[in-house]
């Protein structure tokens, strides 16, 4: 028997036999991350790796397609060893030929093509009577503003254009996989930054400057937020640089959450002083409270 015939597909996607259909998709998306083609040219071990997962979870990843593949590995372990058929098996009617045949259907003949959306390494292969998928694979780079609100984007694919919505919350890095009629359409996504706002999961993150009396006496300092409409912040006397106040609700809105702004504080130490205040500050610290601590040595 060929290769394929001592092919655990699990093994190969490097999941339990028992792993859920949740797991073994989490799985798959971190190995085509790490292993597509695109991100690793010119490695020929990766390209052929990343093929293998794939086609694992064409198989792994549907329900039918894996408890027919489970009720082949019964039958091999039942009734067949790796060099043939073993006498007294649960299905001695079977042929090795047989088995073999049901395990090409379900791992597909592929066709290779090229790198890039549109043309797919993997090509349709049959499968009883369903016409086994494609995965059409592409990198997409959005804005960090269509990344928090959602985008619809537009992709040429084989067929003609191909528009599939981005939805809001989605992160750099993430991989999005939409199942078309005969296509698994993975998508890996760039998000571009900003140049104010930046992100933490489900919240958006903002450093606002504040003066050191206003740090020492307390304030109120207003602070944009991404839908445009700027908020007070209440800062105690006392505040040190780099504390974070959270802003609830100003955060990322997707349709099952909403994250909050958290805004960090940056005092700023004056350096350009008139002479009025160079003077001012100066009997300030003729009378503030020398700083102890077990790091200062006092005069």
């Amino acid at each position: 028997m060929n290769d394929q015939m001592n092919t655990d597909l699990y093994e190969v996607l490097g999941v339990a036999t028992d792993a859920t259909a949740k797991e073994i998709t989490k799985t798959y998306k971190k190995l085509a991350r790490e292993l597509h083609p695109d991100v690793n040219p010119d490695d020929a071990a990766a390209e052929d790796r990343f093929k293998a997962v794939t086609a694992a979870y064409d198989v792994l990843g549907d329900a039918d397609k894996r408890a027919e593949y489970d009720e082949f590995r019964t039958i091999m372990e039942q009734g067949f060893g790796p060099s043939g058929p073993r006498t007294g098996g649960a299905h001695g009617g079977a042929t090795a030929s047989d088995i073999e045949d049901l395990l090409a259907q379900m791992m597909g003949g592929r066709a290779q093509g090229s790198r890039g959306f549109g043309q797919s390494p993997f090509g349709p292969a049959p499968f009883g009577q369903r016409q086994h998928p494609a995965t059409l694979m592409a990198n997409v780079s959005i804005s960090f503003a269509d990344a928090v609100r959602g985008t619809t984007i537009t992709l040429e694919g084989p067929d003609g254009p191909m528009h599939i919505a981005i939805p809001a919350g989605v992160e750099d890095g993430a991989q999005i996989v939409v199942a078309r009629d005969h296509e698994q359409v993975v998508l890996q996504v760039a998000v571009g930054a900003d140049a104010r706002f930046g992100r933490s999961g489900p919240n958006l993150t903002l450093t606002t400057p504040i003066s050191i009396t206003e740090a020492a006496l307390g304030a109120t300092v207003r602070v944009p937020t991404f839908d445009g409409k700027p908020v007070g912040i209440k800062v105690p006397a006392g505040t040190p640089h780099g504390r974070t106040f959270r802003v609830a609700g100003k955060g990322v809105k997707t349709e099952t959450r909403t994250g909050d702004l958290l805004v960090t504080v940056e005092v700023i130490t004056p350096t350009d002083l008139t002479d009025e205040q160079r003077e001012l500050l100066q009997q300030f610290a003729d009378i503030e409270t020398p700083i102890k601590h077990r790091n200062r040595v006092q005069p």
